[in-house]
């Protein structure tokens, strides 16, 4: 076995992301690992936004992404789903929020800029709604 094939598969992959205003993310190492005494739990994802956006999302009540992410968006979100925005400005994390549909391109065409054309429409779960 070729040892640098070792010690590469060894180092955790790491992805760097840009934000839809094309601000670059710091790579993150992508490595998870389910707690110890948890067999199940509700599926989630999260959205990435900045402090404008995150105004933007409250105000529409949609979130959005990248169009290149539809096809995910619509496998990975079902009407179990729980939603988190993740602020990267404030480093803050808000949730649980649900989905109203499912994930569409441009459910609000002017929105985000026209930037975030992936969409899925959210509820603010009130007695939920967590700020971290």
């Amino acid at each position: 076995v070729n040892g640098k094939q070792e010690i590469r598969n060894a180092v955790p992959q790491t992805t760097a992301a840009t934000t839809a205003a094309g601000i670059a993310l710091p790579p993150v190492a992508c490595e998870l690992q389910q707690p110890s005494g948890v067999t199940s739990g509700l599926p989630g994802y999260m959205f990435i936004c900045s402090n404008e956006v995150e105004q933007e999302c409250a105000a529409l009540q949609i979130f959005g992404s990248a169009q290149w992410e539809l096809s995910k968006m619509k496998r990975f979100i079902t009407p179990e789903t729980e939603l988190f925005l993740f602020n990267f400005e404030s480093l803050t994390l808000r949730g649980v929020f649900t989905p109203v549909g499912f994930p569409e391109q441009d459910l609000a065409p002017d929105a985000f800029d026209g930037k975030c054309r992936a969409q899925v429409r959210v509820a603010f779960n009130s007695g939920q709604l967590r700020q971290v």
